[in-house]
C-alpha cells in the first residue's frame, strides 16, 4: 500500500501529510475566527465607552457559528468541505484564541476596580 504524497508549505518549506496540511490549514483559519471574534467583542464594548473586563463572554455554540461564518468565507473560494469531528475541532480551537486574545485585552484596572468591589460587597 502506497503512502500519499506529501505537501510542501510554499511559506515555510515544511512538508506535511496531505492531512497534516489540511488541518494546519483548518487551525490556522479557526484562530482567525477566534481572534477576530475577541477583537469585535473588544471593538463593540470600547465603542459604547464600556471597558473590557472579566471572563470571555462567549460560548462554544457562538465559536460553532463564528468558525463556519468564517471557513464559508475566507475557505469557501477552495470548495473545501469539513467533517463534523473538524468543525468542532475548530470550534474549540477558535474558542480557546477568542478567550486568550479577550484575556490579552482586559482592562487591569477596571477589571481590578471590580474585583476590589466584589471583596467590599
Amino acid at each position: 500500500m502506497s503512502r500519499p504524497a506529501a505537501e510542501t508549505n510554499a511559506s515555510s518549506g515544511t512538508r506535511h501529510a496531505p492531512g497534516d496540511a489540511r488541518r494546519a490549514l483548518l487551525d490556522k483559519a479557526a484562530t482567525t475566527a477566534g481572534t477576530l471574534w475577541a477583537q469585535r467583542w473588544c471593538d463593540e464594548l470600547r465603542k459604547e465607552g464600556r471597558p473590557v473586563v472579566g471572563g470571555w463572554p462567549g460560548t462554544l455554540r457562538e465559536a460553532r457559528a463564528q468558525v463556519s461564518a468564517y471557513l464559508g468565507t475566507s475557505l469557501g473560494k477552495r470548495k473545501l468541505s469539513f467533517t463534523r469531528e473538524e468543525l468542532e475541532r475548530a470550534a474549540k480551537t477558535a474558542y480557546t484564541a477568542a478567550k486568550n486574545s479577550w484575556l490579552a485585552k482586559v482592562d487591569r484596572e477596571e477589571d481590578e476596580d471590580a474585583d476590589d468591589f466584589d471583596a467590599e460587597g
